[in-house]
């Protein structure tokens, strides 16, 4: 067993008296904490203490520069730090600071295989230039003191020996260097003059496979010295030396020991110092000065103003073991309760659908940890446990875990896409940082943090895994004879929208997502706060007709009557917002394309009924506020999809002309869905009103049961015009659009540079089953079957953009411009197979839309009051009118639904609506301008089944 070397034990008991009277004398009424330097970072790498007459300095290196700060306080407070020296390549440990008897300061430091120096004679507020000391290779420690009066010695390690170079007139000359210790392999030195002569070293050694300490005197100045000696060689490592001088007289050799830890297999250091009081030649037992269980790494030490200051690394104010530095006084700081160590943090089972994850925290604290818990905001606390039954490892192993919700998702979840929704247009490409506070306290109270940042990148989830990165829209048209392009595809980096009506600020709280369920209840928070969004644009069943939102419950019933206002609720979740195209022209991908004055309202709703269960429905209701131009043609707008469909590399893309829809889908198995990968399809249920002029064409604005349905005469539904698609950034030829133009090309079903696609050769997909390749229409990418493996197939897997594209149209001022879309996932037995069920799904969307929502934005559940409703006709509003004027009734049977517009004489004129619905309110629109009405008298009349009325109305122009 090793041991300290020690003489009579009665020595011992006498130099253990002598030591506790040092304390005794040398405490005061004031104590201090270790105290972390307030200008502390992790780019610190070295520093050192200096004591001036009424003032310490500290003179720290930090990213290869030399600092000094000054503390009046004891170190309590530092003044902001000075700017020394710029040293390139400037080794952590290779530089050495000491205040002379003249008061003289001196910073020696090595760069390159210079030893220089530089000094100061006003206490640091000036500097000399760099004086060269000497020229040595492979130093690699440097450490300056003063033996006698303006005379330094400065030492230095070179392989296995200690050298020193002599300065006798202050450290303006330099001698040559003088080897004094030989072949010892120090690791780490310390040098200090007793007076009389009198100098000794203490160095570091790996010995027997520890870090011992060995001592070495010298009687004559250091011109000889002692065979060195263990004076500290324990089975612990004792490491990093440092000598120090008291007032009392003692010498003092304080150094860093390295422990193991009960836990995980780590070490930590501790700063530990014994005392002579007689020159060096025996010495106490061995006191701790810091006890905290992680990392307390030695500086150095000082006598400052009759105390002797410590200058030191430590991991207890920053959680995850990050170092700061830190100082305390030898006898009078306590370090008796100092907090729990934080190890480690490790998140696993990420579960993004879900919006959780598992959380382990590695923590010890050598009296026992009280709580650890984690801060999410806007969340709450969650708290970690060390049972062994919270993903925390075994119990008692100071692992601490749990499973916690990391965040309230802005998301459509009501059926089985979750789908996640920002309210500037993007559609679940949902990028975001989390920053969480994870915090341990001990028994004692005291405690430690970790802050970490988590980094989400979240798409629309099937079944727990991927099917959409990102979606949105690409728009395109002309403007004063210029085109221009814009759109919402976050991975193609185009995001030209921003949220709120158009002038709005973006950061107005109004400007946000709002979100109603079906089952919100009647006149509720959820109905009272569509005041801001009806405010901003969004409609609205208006129950008693007075043209403002004002859900009350006027019949005093605790339920929503006909006649009373409720929220433009579509199926059983819906989520609102809106958004415009005011991001400036130096912000966006095309930065030639400046703002057009775009305004978007935008309904995402879903259901869960049967047969619903796989879509998510989008409204876009799109309008020109005029600020550039009061009519934007030739537009065409692009419903934009990312598919990713579990590994987003191996996707294809096909189109169905007869479903309005284009799709993403594997062929073969998927590495995270596995034999039977889902297919996903965007689909155009309802596209822009383009007016033709011949009143045999009608267009129609679906908007479900509660608002009805708008009738355009003399305008018509805009099928798709094009399916295209792109890949993320390989082929070149057929990449993320780089311009305007490529978008616009793209848009029109071009190659980038706005060339017609041939079936015959186009490099990514092939025409098979006997299909006549010149017969294929080019603008409608990939419209063959490949469940049937028959006509125009994509046969080039990768990371897939596809765009459903329909137009042109016009947007005139304040004319809105409605067009839903859908998105739908289909999963069977195997790949193609998904395809199929998809496209069953769709067709049940399409049926569904063509009812007008009547199934999933019925009103026949109990909420709603079926059975107050009637056969009723109300008078159209404003009567006279001038231009249009709305007409409203309600019915309390489903049946075939008919109002015509007849003259004075009987004749009829148009038919507004004309087929089956469900019952509930509704209304539409007579707009004189599109039947060509003159000012007079008109009759209208409304058939349901067996009932039927008539009113009359006014027309004057």
């Amino acid at each position: 067993m090793k041991s300290l070397i020690y003489s009579k034990s009665k020595f011992l008991i006498l130099a253990f008296f002598c030591f506790y009277f040092l304390i005794i004398t040398t405490l005061n009424s004031q104590t201090f904490d270790i105290v972390k330097f307030q200008f502390s970072d992790t780019t610190i790498v070295d520093a050192q203490l200096v004591n001036l007459e009424n003032s310490i300095m500290l003179i720290y290196v930090k990213n290869n520069n030399i600092f000094s700060s000054k503390s009046e306080n004891f170190g309590q407070n530092w003044s902001e730090p000075i700017l020394i020296k710029s040293i390139s390549s400037l080794s952590s440990i290779k530089f050495s600071a000491l205040r002379t008897n003249t008061g003289r300061l001196i910073i020696v430091f090595l760069q390159g295989s210079n030893i220089k120096m530089i000094y100061s004679d006003d206490s640091g507020n000036s500097w000399s230039n760099e004086l060269i000391v000497g020229t040595y290779l492979s130093i690699s420690e440097i450490m300056v003191t003063q033996i006698q009066d303006n005379v330094l010695w400065l030492t230095f390690i070179k392989g296995s020996n200690l050298y020193y170079i002599i300065s006798n007139d202050n450290g303006n000359t330099w001698g040559n260097a003088t080897v004094f210790l030989s072949n010892v392999n120090a690791k780490s030195f310390s040098i200090k003059s007793t007076g009389d002569n009198k100098l000794i070293a203490v160095f570091q050694k790996s010995s027997s496979g520890n870090q011992d300490i060995l001592i070495s005197y010298s009687y004559d100045n250091g011109n000889n010295w002692s065979t060195p000696i263990y004076v500290l060689n324990s089975e612990l490592n004792e490491e990093k030396p440092r000598l120090f001088l008291d007032t009392q007289g003692f010498i003092g050799l304080i150094y860093q020991v390295q422990k193991p830890l009960p836990v995980y297999g780590i070490y930590q250091y501790d700063i530990h110092y014994i005392l002579s009081s007689d020159g060096g030649t025996t010495w106490s037992p061995s006191f701790q000065f810091t006890r905290y269980v992680d990392d307390d790494i030695l500086l150095g030490a000082e006598q400052i103003q009759n105390e002797i200051m410590i200058s030191f690394f430590t991991t207890r104010f920053s959680g995850l073991r990050k170092k700061d530095l830190a100082t305390g006084f030898l006898n009078l700081s306590h370090d008796s309760f100092p907090p729990p160590v934080i190890y480690n943090v490790l998140f696993s089972n990420i579960d993004l659908a879900k919006s959780t994850l598992s959380i382990k925290v590695f923590t010890y604290d050598d009296n026992g940890i009280q709580e650890v818990k984690v801060e999410v905001p806007n969340m709450g606390i969650f708290y970690l446990y060390d049972d062994g039954l919270h993903n925390d490892s075994l119990a008692g192993d100071y692992i601490f875990g749990n499973s916690i919700k990391y965040r309230f998702v802005n998301a459509i979840t009501i059926n089985n896409i979750k789908i996640p929704i920002r309210n500037n247009g993007v559609i679940a490409d949902d990028r975001f940082s989390l920053n969480l506070t994870i915090i341990v306290r001990d028994i004692d109270n005291k405690s430690n943090f970790v802050e970490k940042q988590l980094t989400f990148n979240e798409g629309a989830f099937f079944e727990g895994n991927s099917i959409l990165f990102s979606s949105g829209f690409m728009l395109s048209g002309y403007s004063n004879d210029t085109m221009w392009a814009n759109g919402v595809a976050t991975s193609s980096r185009i995001l030209d929208y921003q949220s709120g009506p158009v002038g709005s600020n973006p950061n107005d709280p109004k400007n946000k997502l709002y979100f109603i369920k079906k089952d919100d209840p009647p006149f509720g928070d959820s109905w009272q706060n569509w005041r801001d969004a009806v405010s901003s644009g969004a409609y609205f069943y208006d129950g008693d007709n007075d043209g403002i939102y004002n859900p009350i419950d006027k019949n005093g019933n605790g339920r929503w009557d006909p006649n009373e206002d409720m929220p433009d609720i579509l199926g059983d979740e819906t989520a609102w917002c809106v958004y415009n195209d005011g991001i400036s022209a130096n912000n966006r991908r095309f930065s030639d394309v400046t703002p057009k004055g775009i305004e978007i309202r935008q309904t995402v709703f879903a259901s869960n009924k049967t047969g619903f269960e796989n879509t998510i429905l989008v409204r876009y209701s799109i309008l020109n506020k005029g600020t550039i131009s009061s009519v934007l043609d030739s537009v065409y707008f692009s419903i934009w999809a990312d598919a990713d469909i579990g590994d987003y590399n191996d996707d294809l893309a096909g189109c169905d002309t007869l479903l309005q829809s284009g799709y993403a889908y594997n062929q073969g198995s998927d590495s995270y869905y596995g034999f039977n990968p889902p297919a996903f399809f965007i689909t155009l249920l309802q596209g822009p009103k383009k007016f033709t002029g011949n009143y045999s064409d009608t267009a129609y604005n679906n908007r479900g049961m509660l608002l009805g349905k708008q009738v355009f005469v003399g305008y018509k539904n805009l099928r798709p015009s094009s399916f295209m698609h792109y890949y993320q950034s390989q082929p070149v030829d057929l990449s993320d659009p780089q311009s305007r133009f490529e978008a616009r090309n793209y848009i029109l079903a071009l190659t980038k540079s706005g060339n017609l696609i041939n079936p015959c050769n186009w490099s990514y997909g092939i025409v098979v089953g006997g299909v006549i390749c010149n017969s294929i229409n080019p603008r409608y990418l990939y419209s063959g079957d490949p469940v049937l493996n028959f006509g125009w197939i994509n046969s080039f897997a990768g990371d897939q953009r596809i765009m459903l594209n329909t137009g042109p149209f016009q947007l005139k001022i304040n004319e809105p411009v409605d067009l839903i879309v859908s998105y739908t996932v289909g999963r069977g037995n195997d790949d193609m197979n998904s395809i199929t069920i998809a496209r069953e799904y769709v067709n049940s969307v399409i049926n569904e839309y063509n009812r007008n929502f009547g199934t999933i934005t019925s009103v026949e559940n109990d909420q709603y009051v079926n059975n107050r409703l009637e056969f009723k006709l109300e008078q159209n509003f404003p009567n006279p009118f001038n231009s249009s004027t709305v007409i409203r009734w309600q019915s309390a049977e489903r049946g075939r639904m008919s109002l015509a517009i007849y003259d004075i004489l009987g004749r009829h004129l148009a038919t507004l609506v004309d087929e089956e619905r469900n019952p509930g309110s509704y209304y539409e629109t007579l707009d004189a301008n599109k039947y060509n009405l003159s000012s007079g008298v008109y009759f209208y009349t409304l058939t349901i089944n067996r009932h039927k009325a008539t009113k009359k109305l006014l027309l004057i122009k």
